[in-house]
């Protein structure tokens, strides 16, 4: 398994500073204190971001990544960030949403430090993670979607390759 970052995607977001890390035993986890802790604090961050500019996306991080996937052809409404979502959400409710450990934990860790964060189950995966422009062929799944969509070619995404 590998983690491929395309050349294209170095160039145009020159200065992007990407973190990768693993943990193991989080899609099996129980309930875990810490990771709660963790949500709550990221959760009220976000909800004070929600509003602190006049509305989420006019927040300077989350404007930053609306910004820079509109230079490149993506709509924001039609495909936010996921750091603009989760701070729309949080500013509309007290509480956070919790799906299980890994989400909750990269969720937390996203809203913490208002950036788009993202996690994989690596057992589950058969084929390296590659971030690239999307291409003709590439779908995208919402958590609360049953259906796949289509991403218009030369958008940004975080997709399992093929090689």
């Amino acid at each position: 398994m590998q983690f491929i970052i395309d050349k294209s995607i170095l160039e145009h977001f020159a200065g992007m500073k990407i973190v990768v890390a693993t943990v193991k035993g989080l899609g099996t986890a129980p309930k875990s204190q810490a990771i709660d802790e963790q949500l709550n604090r990221g959760w009220q961050i976000a909800r004070e971001a929600a509003t602190a500019y006049g509305n989420p996306q006019s927040h300077p991080f989350v404007k930053a990544w609306g910004e820079a996937m509109r230079e490149v052809g993506v709509s924001r409404k039609r495909f936010p960030s996921s750091i603009e979502a989760l701070v729309r959400r949080a500013g509309k409710s007290e509480s956070p949403f919790k799906i299980n450990s890994l989400v909750d934990f990269y969720n937390g860790v996203s809203m913490g430090n208002l950036v788009p964060a993202g996690g994989f189950d690596l057992d589950a995966l058969n084929h390296n993670l590659e971030l690239r422009f999307s291409r003709e062929e590439d779908t995208f799944l919402a958590l609360d979607s049953g259906e796949a969509i289509a991403l218009p070619e030369g958008g940004c995404a975080t997709l399992t390759g093929m090689r």
